[in-house]
């Protein structure tokens, strides 16, 4: 995301950018651009597994909460970057659709 956000000349850092002064809804604008780009990309690359994935889960009330805890904490355990937040995030919408199937 940050690359995406650099190409585009905002750059963060701690969450604040260091940009030439920019409306905040233009900034805002690029960076939900940014995380368009990176859903795509992911639906792309993995959407096939990432909705096999979800037809194949246990979603009985008991089991929904522990299910996901274990996908979020296994997707963000090493280190915790954009790519895999949108990545849970793009998982989470797979799932919210098996969810009301």
């Amino acid at each position: 995301l940050r690359c995406v956000l650099r190409e585009e000349g905002i750059e963060y850092r701690n969450g604040i950018s260091s940009s030439a002064p920019m409306c905040v809804d233009d900034q805002l604008s690029k960076i939900l651009e940014a995380v368009q780009t990176m859903v795509k990309s992911i639906l792309k690359d993995n959407g096939a597994e990432m909705r096999s994935f979800c037809r194949n889960l246990d979603l009985s009330d008991g089991q929904f909460y522990a299910t996901y805890r274990a996908v979020a904490q296994n997707t963000l355990e090493s280190d915790i970057r954009w790519g895999r937040i949108v990545s849970l995030m793009t998982f989470s919408g797979f799932l919210a659709a098996r969810l009301i199937e």
